[in-house]
């Protein structure tokens, strides 16, 4: 049964009754020694009985793979960043790998010494879900390329990486146009103030939303750039703001915001001031958190898929690490984000809303 002590595989043969070196030969999986069917299934049996963990600092001084991938996260990421954190796990799993994970603030250097802290560990890749420094991208360009066997969650500053490319400014232009044609005459687009990668592609979805259905930008259309929080007291204050000096003086009637969460103080605020949502306001969403169907009204989004997001990550790091290097048309995977139609965008549920290409999207959710 497991216990505090680290089983060894001295303890599995003394249980199993067979040398040390047969049943370290099965548990490594050696092609030199394999043991008798029976033997090998013994051997895992005890193992799993007796909760051994392999050591892998011992696989790795042997040459082998430590099967640890290494995830650089941003210490101010939303939500969502976490969700796609298990789901890369779950991923992992599959193939045999685990994940160890680094945070590290809006610093470039931080960023770089979390390269440098699982090189140390012995990780077998590195996945940067955050890479992105608006101010110090220039100071990382370098040093980026010199990186080997590392994946990152949309397009780097870095011409010849490996990435998932996220097209969130599709998911933008999608919602935007939507609103537009349901008769919206003030809409607006409200996202943060820094240039992020992530932002600067919505608001190029949002501009050519505007340029397909004939809107002016400043006249009948918005783009509103606010800070950003994670503290919650201080999101509902950014929230407040807006309204009050954005959104009211500019009679906006149509918005999408920068995250549910944004969208979920929004959506409280306005039905404080007795402003109906989606009579008067109709809102979008961005993350397709698990409260956003939750609130009331219910709060359309746009998800940006993240478990397909997970897969593509982990299967390109996989088959740079198997490759070493890959073709120029297999280093990137593309991901387009999806609407999740609800009432706060003045569907009602069941209604079938059609993609540009007159295909049913999606089938606007009960509530």
């Amino acid at each position: 049964m497991p216990s505090d002590k680290r089983v060894t595989i001295k303890d599995i043969a003394e249980y199993c009754g067979m040398s040390k070196s047969l049943v370290g030969y099965i548990l490594s999986d050696s092609a030199v020694r394999t043991g008798s069917e029976e033997a090998r299934d013994k051997v895992r049996q005890a193992a799993e009985l007796l909760g051994y963990q392999p050591n892998r600092a011992a696989k790795m001084l042997v040459g082998k793979s430590s099967q640890i991938i290494g995830v650089s996260i941003d210490s101010h990421s939303g939500p969502a960043y976490f969700r796609r954190l298990s789901m890369m796990e779950r991923e992992a799993k599959k193939y045999g790998y685990r994940l160890m994970i680094n945070e590290n603030s809006d610093r470039s250097d931080e960023l770089l010494q979390s390269y440098r802290t699982f090189c140390e560990y012995g990780v077998t890749g590195v996945v940067y879900l955050k890479h992105d420094f608006p101010l110090q991208n220039e100071e990382l360009r370098g040093q980026f390329a010199e990186m080997k066997n590392v994946v990152f969650l949309g397009k780097p500053i870095v011409g010849d990486a490996v990435y998932v490319d996220v097209d969130w400014g599709a998911g933008t232009r999608r919602a935007a146009e939507y609103l537009i044609k349901c008769g919206r005459r003030r809409v607006a687009l409200v996202v943060d103030k820094l240039p992020y990668y992530s932002i600067e592609t919505r608001v190029d979805g949002f501009r050519e939303a505007l340029a397909a259905t004939g809107c002016r930008e400043g006249r009948e259309a918005f783009v509103f750039r606010i800070d950003y929080s994670n503290d919650l007291d201080e999101t509902r204050r950014i929230v407040r703001r807006a309204i009050e000096e954005l959104l009211l003086p500019n009679r906006i009637d149509a918005i999408c915001m920068q995250n549910d969460l944004f969208a979920a103080f929004l959506l409280q605020e306005l039905h404080r001031r007795r402003i109906r949502v989606p009579e008067d306001i109709a809102v979008i969403g961005q993350d397709n958190e698990p409260f956003s169907g939750l609130l009331i009204p219910a709060l359309a989004t746009i998800d940006e898929n993240l478990a397909i997001q997970s897969k593509y990550l982990i299967e390109l790091l996989l088959a740079l690490i198997e490759k070493k290097e890959l073709p120029p048309e297999q280093r990137c995977r593309r991901v387009v984000p999806s609407l999740v139609w609800r009432e706060s965008a003045g569907v009602p549920a069941g209604t079938k809303v059609r993609d540009e290409d007159n295909r049913i999207e999606i089938i606007a959710e009960s509530y």
